[in-house]
């Protein structure tokens, strides 16, 4: 079985622990129940005082109406402390700074197996008392010599409650210089007991508390935090580290909401240039296939002009002869002879008229390319302005979208 433990600081109370008369008024006690309630251990405060601090008291009146001081005695040592405690609380609570040495007449402690959000009743009255028993006195053989428990009390029947126990104790120191030489004094209890702080009184507690419960087949089950108490001086620096941490907090969600504006702008930059890309890509398109076109009206020029000068030297060169073939058709006129004279009269010819005939083609060619001149100057230009529009879109793709001059298209603003 496991069940949550804690172990919790609380202020001192001797009517509520003990007095079952008195908690038959209270309104989450079941007075039927108190009954079963247990009284391990019930000295009243002021006789645990006298116990431990009788002796010192006397040592100290003594000494002091021995040199000649009797108005430094102490008549009642339990009254001293708690009148100037109540005192130091009442200024602490109006505003003003407590002294941080007044001490604290008696520190009660509630321990405690279940909660009222788990427990159903599953520990028995019986073994939650031999827990308790057993945890009592384990704490009490762990504090001998720094601490007087004089009133431990079980708790069995408040309705809203589970069973629990409640440990009040006088803390001392021994061995004090000034004053008494014992003394009220956790500081001084803590030392003797090797403990640090207050709260590792708590964990002492509690590891009791763990080890009667598993002895008695109960394990701690532990919830949300098995540590619920801190002294003043950890609490004032869980504070500070709070606030701290709130303002760093706050200047983070400071910094994400920038960021977010950031993302946002720039995320509108990479949609334009997305766009702008896209743009281009279909304009490259188009240059593409103009130039194709250009290209195809080029080629058409150049072979026309070929074309042309081949059917001018030929022109040229074999009219004289088509005159002479026919009149060697005439029937008067030998004609094996006749065309057999105006070959070889080709032959000797054809190199020097074969020159003129070239030349003329030449001529030919000279004047159609001259006449072609401005519409093939015209087409060049384009075609360069195209190749250029093609580069810098080369470009732009590149650096990944990064934006292009107008002017470095050709003139031709895009976008």
């Amino acid at each position: 079985m496991a069940l949550s433990m804690s172990v919790s600081a609380g202020a001192h109370n001797a009517r509520h622990n003990t007095d079952l008369a008195y908690r038959a008024n209270l309104r989450n006690v079941d007075a039927g129940l108190s009954a079963g309630n247990i009284s391990i251990r019930d000295t009243p405060i002021a006789e645990a005082y006298e116990t431990v601090f009788g002796d010192s008291l006397r040592a100290y009146n003594a000494k002091q109406k021995s040199k000649g001081h009797p108005e430094r005695c102490i008549d009642d040592y339990l009254s001293k402390i708690e009148k100037a405690y109540s005192e130091d609380s009442a200024r602490v609570k109006s505003g003003d700074k407590g002294r941080v040495n007044v001490p604290k007449p008696c520190y009660e402690y509630v321990l405690q197996i279940g909660n009222r959000d788990t427990f159903g009743g599953e520990l028995d009255n019986g073994r939650a008392e031999e827990i308790f028993r057993e945890t009592a006195d384990s704490i009490r053989s762990k504090t001998e010599g720094a601490i007087e428990w004089f009133q431990i009390a079980v708790h069995f029947d408040e309705k809203d409650g589970t069973p629990h126990m409640h440990m009040a104790g006088i803390p001392y120191a021994t061995g004090c210089k000034r004053g008494l030489s014992t003394q009220v004094s956790m500081g001084g209890a803590l030392k003797t007991l090797g403990l640090a702080r207050l709260p590792d009184l708590q964990n002492l507690m509690m590891a009791e508390l763990e080890l009667a419960a598993s002895r008695n087949g109960i394990e701690r089950d532990r919830m949300d935090c098995h540590r619920r108490h801190v002294d003043v001086p950890e609490w004032k620096q869980l504070q500070r580290d709070l606030s701290a941490a709130s303002a760093q907090l706050e200047s983070k969600r400071s910094e994400v909401a920038e960021l977010d504006s950031a993302i946002s702008e720039k995320s509108a930059e990479v949609e334009r240039l997305d766009q702008l890309i896209e743009r281009r890509s279909r304009k490259l398109e188009s240059l593409t296939k103009a130039l194709a076109e250009i290209e195809s009206r080029l080629d058409s020029l150049v072979s026309n002009i070929a074309e042309l000068a081949h059917a001018f030297a030929l022109k040229i060169f074999d009219r004289p002869f088509q005159v002479l073939e026919s009149v060697a058709d005439n029937p008067v006129i030998d004609s094996r002879a006749f065309r057999a004279a105006v070959e070889r009269a080709r032959e000797s010819l054809k190199p020097r008229d074969e020159r003129k005939a070239v030349d003329a083609a030449a001529k030919a060619v000279k004047a159609e390319m001259q006449r072609l001149a401005p519409e093939l100057d015209g087409l060049a230009v384009e075609v360069r302005d195209m190749k250029a529009s093609e580069h810098a879109l080369d470009t732009d793709r590149s650096k990944g979208g990064e934006q292009v001059r107008p002017e470095t298209l050709g003139g031709d603003s895009i976008g």
